[in-house]
């Protein structure tokens, strides 16, 4: 792993884990959408070596940075802006489909699910985690069942994710506090999942789970 990556080792471990989990990515069409602040879609293109690499994300504020962040220096890495309910792509389009941690935010779920299974090629695949409440996972899984993939994996990875975060706390405080006024760190604190912030304990409390799941699309 290259030096400018390693503060975020155990991150981007859990990030490799689902981007790897369809398989070789290699001379493949990615697609990740809700890419954020673009630090897995570089990882994913980088390590991984798709031969081309989109992150979609709502912001174009997002989208701006990066792009200068990460695509100006990583050939076959691109950001657009687009809404995840109604992506901006022809059908077929793509041989991997990947979401981390987004999809709670969207207000129509099953539209998601039916864009990512249009843009896909026939036989695509789709590697998906996400935060859920217990009691929110039955309708999940409904919505899954009603999209027309086929589930190949499906595992709880709470564990992992609160492994994950324990271990790149420090890293996470001491960025916070070189690079955000003291007012603010307590709400970045939260965003970062510090240890002892109330995400990491309704993680740790299985007040909240993380599902990653592996999907197909039908082959023609």
């Amino acid at each position: 792993m290259d030096a400018s990556d390693e503060p975020e080792r155990w991150c981007l471990q859990m990030y490799n884990k689902i981007a790897s989990a369809p398989g070789d990515l290699t001379g493949l069409n990615v697609l990740e959408v809700g890419s954020g602040r673009g630090g897995g879609s570089s990882y994913t293109k980088r390590y991984l070596h798709p031969a081309k690499m989109t992150g979609l994300d709502y912001s174009s504020k997002a989208v701006d940075f990066c792009q200068e962040k990460h695509a100006k220096n990583v050939p076959g890495l691109t950001y657009l802006q687009g809404n995840a309910e109604d992506l901006p792509f022809g059908n077929d389009e793509f041989d991997v489909v990947i979401n981390v941690e987004s999809s709670h935010c969207y207000g129509h779920f099953d539209k998601f699910l039916s864009e990512v299974y249009r843009v896909l090629k026939p036989g695509g695949q789709f590697s998906w985690v996400d935060i859920r409440k217990p009691d929110a996972l039955p309708g999940v899984e409904k919505e899954f069942a009603k999209s027309g993939f086929t589930e190949l994996k499906s595992e709880d990875v709470t564990k992992n994710v609160v492994a994950a975060m324990s271990k790149s706390g420090e890293n996470r405080l001491k960025l916070i506090q070189r690079r955000v006024p003291k007012f603010a760190q307590p709400i970045f604190h939260s965003f970062a999942g510090v240890e002892g912030t109330q995400p990491y304990k309704e993680l740790t409390n299985r007040e909240v789970v993380y599902t990653h799941k592996l999907l197909k699309k039908a082959s023609d």
